[in-house]
């Protein structure tokens, strides 16, 4: 095979394999997403929904729902994002997609498209949490209905905030 343009000995096919590789991670991240996102907790009807934090059913509260979806496809669902979080946070690698459940909707949305309301007056089942909505308009709407702190879009959430929200 030497001299072939398969040769993984070439560094001129390592780029290629590499563009692929991500192509393949894409799109199966989309396909993750496609199966998840606008579904609400009681569509999960075969899946194990026990928080494995608050060893609660969160099936009894869908608009605090959280879902961890890992690489090998296994879902583990939270009764609240402050829960989710702190897991994505400690197996970052492992993790291929997050989703929380939209406040008003109970749908869930890509995390990373979400906006949290943190400083509210509604607590969660695990108590002072960040409220996730699909829009920042709802979330504006909620914070100044319920005084709310603070509206942060993922990017802004960190680690740091979700053990202050579990007085870690």
């Amino acid at each position: 095979m030497h001299g072939s343009h398969f040769d993984v000995k070439s560094n001129k096919t390592a780029p290629i394999i590499k563009k692929l590789l991500i192509g393949m991670l894409f799109c199966a991240n989309i396909l993750i997403a496609d199966t998840v996102s606008g579904k609400t907790i009681l569509e999960f009807a075969d899946a194990n929904t026990t928080c494995p934090v608050r060893f609660i059913d969160i099936k009894k509260y869908p608009s605090y729902a959280a879902l961890i979806v890992y690489e090998d496809g296994t879902k583990e669902f939270f009764s609240s994002p402050k829960y989710m979080f702190r897991y994505y946070f400690d197996n970052p690698k492992s993790i291929s997609g997050a989703f929380v459940a939209d406040f008003v909707t109970a749908k869930f949305i890509d995390v990373k498209n979400g906006y949290f309301v943190f400083g509210s007056n509604l607590m969660s089942i695990g108590g002072d949490d960040l409220i996730a909505f699909d829009s920042e308009e709802k979330a504006k709407m909620f914070s100044e209905k319920h005084n709310g702190k603070k509206i942060f879009p993922f990017d802004n959430i960190s680690k740091k905030l979700i053990e202050y929200l579990d007085m870690k």
